[in-house]
Order: structure tokens, then sequence, then C-alpha cells
């Protein structure tokens, strides 16, 4: 049964005297009297000693209004020990004033503390005397009568509601980035959709001056705000007490008094008892409905949408977390992408010019890939993995391979594809084409087992703010299959090489920036993974703690052998932290090697910068005059930028002594009238900055 159903009844409520007792009702109370006349001392004691006999703690107070004050900072205290209090004084005038205090948090509290201070004033005058009153409360003379409480059907909605509007929530939860407007939102979206338009709604559906085409597209309409579990809650609950009150008019009077009702000459087919008379209504009497019937006005169809909405909104969860939903959406788009091969054909792509050591790596993983199975003896293996955002390549045919215990690095610009790479990777967002594989397991079709290989730091903390270091620490351990001693030493070990010793203990949000980026580092050591991603480990940190972090990472690897893929823009944590170096530029590597074997190549020869007047900035037959110059009169400079009025050129010429270049360039500058000009070896940063011009303009 969904209901409960109680016969009706009458009662009437009597309720025993209460003596106004203080010590029997309350019990031990302190409170207080106040007197500083002479005049009414004996009036003041004869208080006190009636307080007292009350087992009332009382105390001589010389300010009624400061005890009370300083009294209730201990506000429990407060609500339950002090009960009543007495002051006597003597105005200008010469009258006696008498001011019974009381606490109104007791609802007996008043009476009684007059009672006190009347009991006080007899003694006063006649000694011996005593007062007693007693609150005798009137009988309660209503009729009271119990009708049909759909308790069960109550119960069973808000079950369903439980079951369809926590995926519900869940899967708001998605679309905003911070929890406090996602909150706001859906407290905000149940309420209009819940109360106002479930309520809107039944009213204008109750209105009998609408057509009968509105009517049914309101009905229409109903079916589809359904989807919404707060709109089923709030209908159900509005036709359950329709229903209710229907099924409880011919309930609400006792049998007799209906009885006599339906005798009486006075009851006419209008009336409101009318249709309860069986003998008087006939076909037209009232008729008892269930509140689980498929009717318009019954709860019926609420239910079923509540219990649908439920296993739907589960279900899009499930897809979503699971990465069900992207896969079938990138099928899908494969799809089209078969179709519509020569639109894809024509994206956008930059130049894809690639040294000897990027084709040299990427011909040795696909014989890798050809001839062993998974990621054949390396830390990890990348082949042509490829991201395609709309109508250009975030990451384009990404191939190769890093050693065990091996440091490699990524250095590129914003919008180069490094933390599209690191998204891929670690299962953020899945790949277009190509795959990846550590050990024997493969991005594509073993994620979870593939993502149980990885400790990942984010180019953002991706902190709770509430837990402490520690906290975060065990709870990444556990999650990392760590547990009792094993646990508790690693998460130790981690706090003391990460020098986070004296902040361990406090909440994240209190956490300085370098000690957020250690902690990230931290959470991404712990449980020793055979890989470890660490996107910008060092952004925006001062470099004290920079160097700090290096010193962790290089211990942590040294400890654990684990491989390290990182990205960077920094010249120096390259060259501190990395064996091999890759710079990544529009999606691709445009070189690779170690960081000598990259000066050797690349840092051979003068980097030569001639800035022109600003005259000739927008000159370009001065600009071309000055470029076939240089191009005829110095073997082996080549041409590397060319903006805004400043030529850059890497002069390779073994022959070429420094005094030459500059006799040269002086020569030049009085000849051109330059500005300036700069003649500088190439570092390794001037290698980076030559390849990132290529860098189209986009965020990451």
């Amino acid at each position: 049964m969904y209901s409960i159903k109680s016969g009706s009844s009458q009662y009437r409520a009597v309720y025993d005297p209460l003596k106004m007792d203080i010590s029997s009702v309350y019990g031990k109370t302190d409170g207080f009297y106040y007197s500083v006349e002479p005049n009414v001392s004996e009036l003041a004691n004869s208080l006190k000693n009636v307080l007292e006999s009350n087992k009332v703690n009382v105390q001589n107070v010389s300010e009624p209004t400061h005890y009370v004050l300083n009294y209730g900072k201990d506000i429990t205290k407060y609500y339950k020990k002090i009960v009543v209090g007495g002051a006597i004084d003597i105005d200008t005038r010469g009258v006696l004033n008498l001011t019974a205090w009381y606490n109104d948090q007791m609802h007996h509290a008043m009476p009684m503390s007059l009672l006190l201070m009347h009991t006080a004033l007899l003694q006063n005058i006649a000694k011996g005397g005593s007062i007693s009153m007693t609150n005798a409360p009137l009988p309660e003379l209503q009729s009271g009568y119990t009708f049909e409480v759909w308790t069960g059907t109550s119960l069973l909605l808000m079950f369903l509601y439980g079951w369809s509007s926590i995926p519900f929530s869940y899967l708001a939860s998605f679309i905003f980035s911070r929890g406090n407007a996602g909150f706001a939102a859906i407290v905000g979206f149940c309420a209009a959709a819940g109360v106002g338009a479930a309520s809107t709604f039944k009213a204008i559906l109750f209105a009998s001056n609408i057509s009968e085409k509105v009517r049914n597209d309101l009905k229409i309409a109903t079916w589809f705000l359904r989807l919404f579990p707060t709109f089923s809650l709030g209908t159900g609950f509005s036709n359950l007490f329709v229903i209710t009150y229907s099924n409880a008019i011919c309930e609400s009077m006792p049998p007799e008094d209906l009885e006599q009702t339906c005798k009486s000459p006075l009851t006419l087919p209008g009336s409101a008892f009318y249709k309860c008379c069986k003998e008087l209504c006939g076909s037209n009497c009232i008729k008892f409905n269930s509140s689980l019937t498929w009717e318009e006005k019954a709860c019926g169809r609420d239910l079923l949408f509540l219990f649908i909405d439920g296993f739907i909104y589960f279900g899009i969860v499930l897809l979503l977390e699971t990465k069900a939903l992207a896969m079938l959406i990138r099928l899908f788009k494969s799809r089209m992408q078969r179709v519509k091969r020569p639109t894809i054909s024509q994206m956008r792509q930059e130049s894809t010019i690639e040294d000897s050591e990027v084709l040299q790596e990427e011909h040795r993983i696909r014989h890798l890939t050809a001839t062993q199975r998974g990621s054949g003896g390396e830390a990890l293996v990348v082949s042509e993995l490829t991201k395609v955002f709309k109508n250009f390549y975030a990451v384009k045919h990404l191939t190769f391979g890093i050693h065990q215990e091996e440091c490699f690095g990524f250095l590129g610009v914003n919008g180069a594809g490094k933390t599209t790479t690191f998204r891929m990777l670690t299962g953020d967002c899945l790949p277009t084409e190509g795959n990846a594989f550590i050990q024997n397991s493969s991005l594509r079709t073993d994620l979870k087992k593939f993502q149980s290989y990885l400790g990942y730091c984010p180019q953002f903390d991706a902190l709770i703010d509430r837990l402490t270091g520690r906290e975060m620490l065990m709870l990444f351990g556990r999650l990392r299959g760590l547990f009792g001693n094993d646990l508790q030493d690693k998460v130790e070990k981690m706090i003391r090489l990460t020098d986070l010793t004296k902040h361990a203990d406090k909440q994240t949000q209190f956490y300085s920036g370098g000690n957020k980026r250690k902690l990230s580092v931290a959470l991404a050591l712990i449980g020793t993974p055979p890989l470890i991603l660490l996107d910008e480990p060092t952004a925006g940190v001062d470099p004290v703690s920079r160097r700090k972090i290096w010193k962790i990472l290089a211990q942590a690897r040294n400890n654990t052998g684990a491989a390290v893929l990182l990205t960077t823009h920094s010249m120096e944590e390259s060259e501190a932290l990395c064996n091999r170096l890759a710079i990544m530029v529009n999606g691709r590597f445009r070189c690779l090697g170690s960081i000598q074997q990259l000066k050797s190549k690349y840092g051979q020869g003068y980097t030569l910068i001639i800035k022109l007047r600003r005259e000739d900035e927008n000159n370009q037959e001065t600009v071309n005059t000055i470029k076939s110059y240089v191009q005829s009169h110095l073997q082996g400079a080549d041409l590397k930028d060319d903006h805004q009025g400043m030529l850059q050129y890497h002069v390779v010429n073994p022959s070429l002594t420094l005094s030459h270049l500059f006799k040269f360039m002086s020569h030049m500058k009085i000849q051109f009238q330059l500005e300036d000009y700069l003649i500088s070896t190439t570092s390794l940063e001037q290698i980076f900055l030559t390849f990132a011009r290529a860098q189209r303009v986009s965020g990451e």
C-alpha cells in the first residue's frame, strides 16, 4: 500500500496544572539582584533570601545590564542557566522602583520573576509570608479529525526525485568551472522549474477562460518539461495535494455530524457536503481517487518520468565519465573526414621543415612499433599522434620515444601544442589519429591501464583547498594503491623530499605559489609511476623555488628511475633537467636532440641583427637593397627574420673572423645609415626564438 489511512476521530486535550516553582521547573539556576540605596537594604535582602530559597545561585551586581551582557558571551549557558533577576532603586522623586528581570527564551520565566519579586515584597512586610502560583491551561475544546494521508506516495516522489536529480546535478557540474557558480545556478534553475514553472502551468490549466488550443499546447509542453526532475516533483506534489483534499472532504466531519447534515433540509445540491450524502447525491457522489493512476490529476505520470529521467541522466554521466561519448563523437568525425577528404586536405598547414634528427627518430619509432609489441622497452612510445580542432592541426603526426630514466623536454611557445599533447597522453581529450604506448598498454584501447602508469603535474595546480598537503598526498597515495605503513612512509618521504615539512599540515589554500607547485610535483611522484608528466612545473614560481623544484625532480629521477616528460618555456630549465630536447612549433617537432647537439648543429657561427632607421622601416626598396648587399658581400649569411625594421641573420662561415664581421658592419652602417646593429654568438635561446617565429598566432 502506498497510502496510510487513519479513521476520523474527535479529541479533546486536557493538560495538568503546572505549579510556578522555579526550582522544580528549571532546577538549579543562576540569578542576580541589584540595589545601591541603603534605605531599601532590607527589601534587597528579602529578594536575595527568596531567590536562594528557590535554589537560585544569586549574585549582588553593580550594574545589571553589564552583568547580563557579560554572562551572554557564553550563549549556551545564557539560554540554559540564567532565568530571573531583580533590581531595586529609588528615583529622584523618592519613588520606589522594582524591576523584575527574566530570560525570554524560557516560557515561564516572566511569571516566575514577578512571583519572586512580589514574594520579596510580602516577606519584607510580613515575615514568613509566601505566595504560590499555578498555571492551569484551559481545556482544548476544538475537535480535530484525521483523514487519508498519502505518506507512501510522498516518500516515493522524494525517493525517485533523489534518483533522478543526483545524476542531473552531476551532469550540470560539467558546465561550470567554479563550484559556487554551479551551485547557485542549479538552485535557481530548480526553483524556477520546480516551483515557478509547475505552479504557473497548474494555475493556467485550472483557469476556465483559456482556449482549448492553449490548454492542449500546455499539456504537450508538460511532457517535455517532465524531463527536468524538479518540474515532475512540483507537479506531482501539486496533484497529490488536490487528490488528498478531494478525498478528505467527506471525512473531515465526524460520522454523526455528517448524518445530521444529510438529514437537514438545508443541505441543498450546491452545499459543500451534499456530494457526501449517498442517499441524496446518487451518481454524483464524491468518489475515492488513487494518487498512482495515469490520470492527468494524479501522480502516476510524474513518478514514471522521474524513474526514466534517472536512467537517462545516469546513462549520459556514464558516457561522459568513461569517455564513450567522446569516442562516439570522434568516430563520427572520422567518418565525416573520410567523406569530406578534399575539404580536410585543404586545411591550413604550416611549413613542416624538419631536421635529420626528427626524421631519424620518426623512422626509429615506426620500425619499433612495426617489429615489437607495445613500447618495446621504451618508457613511452608516441606514434603519429594527431589532434585536429576544426580547421587546424593542434598536434600534427607527432612521433617520438622516451628512453627509460630519461628526461625528455618539450620547448615551445603558447600554442605550439605542448599542453594539447599532454591532454591526449593523460586521457583528458582523445586524439584524432595516432596512438601511444607504455609497456603493453595502449592509449586508445586500454586507457585506464595506460593512465595507471602516469604521474601528472598539470599546468595549473589541481589542489583541494580544504585539504592539507599531507591529506592530499594520502589521498593520491591511496589512489595509487598504497596503504598502511607503506603509505605513511612514502608520504613522509615525499614531504621531506619536497621540503614541505613545515607546511604539511596546513590547508593548501594557504600555500604560497612555490609550495603549491612543489606539492603538485609531489602528487605526480607519489607511488613511483614509471612515467611522470610535468606541464610547466615551475610556471609562476620565484627563482629560489624554481631551483628547489629542479633539485626535487633530479633526486626523484635518480631515486625511482622514472622517465620524465617535461614542457617548459625556460632555456635554463631545459639545460638543467633534460637529457634530450625537442623544439615544438605548430604541433610538430622542428628539431630534436641533446642540448649539446642542438648547440653544435644550430649554434655555429654568429647572430647578426640589423636595425634600420625609423624612416626606412616601411621603405621596401631600401630594405631589399640592404638584403641584397648582405647576401652578395657576406658569405654564409642566412636571413632568419624580417619584421618592423629588424633583420636577423645567422652567419655560418668558418673562415669569417669576428673582426672582419665588425669591420664589414661598420662600413655598412655608414653606407646605409643604419640605426644600430648587434653581433653575438648563437645561444640556445636564440635557436629557440628562431624556430618559434614560425609559430602561428593561437592559444594552445
